[in-house]
């Protein structure tokens, strides 16, 4: 194998060794590099370089396979240094041309995905040889990855797939199966909503620059919408085809409107703490009335005359304070500390 770019390039900025033999490959225009002549190539199949260096470790590889650990791999060994957004880009290009197949799949701790291949794309394009290390072995490389460069981040950008800008909420998009969609979205999944339509939606709001972080709680009111059937056409009648309904609400806006009724989890939570604590209190002020009533009913007009003046002298006349008012006050004043304090020990 030789050392050269190609055409489409997704690489950074280091040549690259091809995983194909380029017997398929007919000449283009010549270029000059600082270290000498080489012809650029074009690959008949209209694969970039990258392109072929994945199908050659796709061919030899079935295992989970992230995105990040396909470009270490391709770094390691055909050279030049391509990130996780380039690795992501180049893959999407080739789904579109229904050979490649995917599916959400973990061994362990490591998420990623498992590919195969329909129908051979090229036979000129071998499975690589090389031993795949291990997974820590990747994951050790991948926390201390290689700096960009200006260069690199701008042929980078040429190449990113939807989800190669993503915040951490898409990184969880991305990670849906279709296992999952039935758990959190039952109803949604039995019409037919899976992960292919949020792809699709994703696609569509990044065209438009529209962020795509609402998408999951869009989803949640969709959901309870769609299961307490609450949502009308506009005739008035129940929506025919509520997974249609939510892919284009959602594929135009990135969200789907908070529906009459709905109250989140967080939010109920936060209504049921509310009201455990005010029943609390209502039956904490009850046990003491209680205890209050039990403490007068014992005491005999002796005591209670002197709590009384205690309480409300005689010499202040008219300001002289209801009796019932006085021992209320004496008792929470004096008795009941000392029953909680009793009650503590």
């Amino acid at each position: 194998m030789e050392k050269g770019t190609h055409s489409g390039t997704d690489l950074r900025t280091e040549p690259c060794i091809l995983a194909c033999s380029r017997a398929c490959m007919v000449s283009g225009k010549e270029y000059v590099m600082e270290k000498g002549m080489e012809h650029r190539r074009q690959c008949i199949q209209g694969f970039s370089t990258l392109q072929i260096n994945i199908l050659s470790i796709i061919k030899a590889h079935q295992e989970v396979l992230p995105y990040w650990q396909i470009a270490h791999m391709i770094g390691r060994h055909f050279g030049g240094n391509p990130t996780e957004g380039a690795v992501r880009g180049a893959l999407e290009r080739m789904f579109t041309r229904d050979f490649l197949l995917r599916s959400r799949a973990s061994r362990g701790r490591l998420k990623g995905n498992r590919y195969a291949l329909a129908k051979d794309p090229c036979p000129h394009i071998p499975p690589c040889n090389f031993v795949m290390e291990s997974a820590a072995d990747s994951a050790a490389h991948r926390s201390s990855p290689p700096a960009a460069s200006l260069l690199s981040e701008e042929i980078d950008r040429k190449n990113l797939s939807i989800f190669s800008q993503s915040t951490e909420p898409e990184h969880r998009l991305e990670e849906l199966t279709e296992e999952d969609i039935s758990f959190h979205w039952p109803t949604l999944a039995r019409d037919g909503f899976g992960t292919a339509q949020i792809r699709q939606i994703c696609q569509r709001l990044h065209k438009i620059g529209i962020p795509t972080t609402r998408i999951l709680q869009g989803l949640t009111h969709a959901e309870w919408e769609m299961a307490h059937g609450t949502r009308k056409d506009s005739k008035g009648n129940p929506i025919e085809k509520p997974a249609n309904w939510v892919f284009e609400t959602l594929a135009r806006q990135g969200y789907y409107p908070r529906p009459a009724g709905y109250i989140s989890p967080q939010e109920q939570a936060e209504r049921d703490a509310a009201e455990e604590k005010a029943r609390f209190t209502a039956a904490h002020e009850a046990r003491k009335d209680a205890e209050y009533e039990a403490w007068a009913a014992q005491l005999t007009p002796q005591e209670r005359e002197h709590i009384v003046q205690e309480r409300s002298p005689a010499s202040q006349g008219a300001l002289r304070m209801p009796d019932r008012v006085a021992l209320r006050a004496y008792f929470f004043a004096k008795v009941w500390p000392d029953a909680q304090g009793r009650e503590q020990l």
